[in-house]
């Protein structure tokens, strides 16, 4: 669950960063991130 909840925020900060037009290398890293947790929990199941 608390995996699910920072994949949460990830996505959603990431949505808010393309709506936004906001700096493009922190965005890039959050969804970097968001890609490498969405991995990692699919090796957990």
């Amino acid at each position: 669950m608390h995996g699910r909840g920072v994949i949460d925020y990830l996505f959603n900060s990431s949505v808010e960063c393309v709506e936004s037009r906001a700096t493009p290398r922190i965005c890039h890293i959050k969804i970097f991130c968001m890609i490498i947790l969405a991995f990692d929990l699919a090796e957990i199941r």
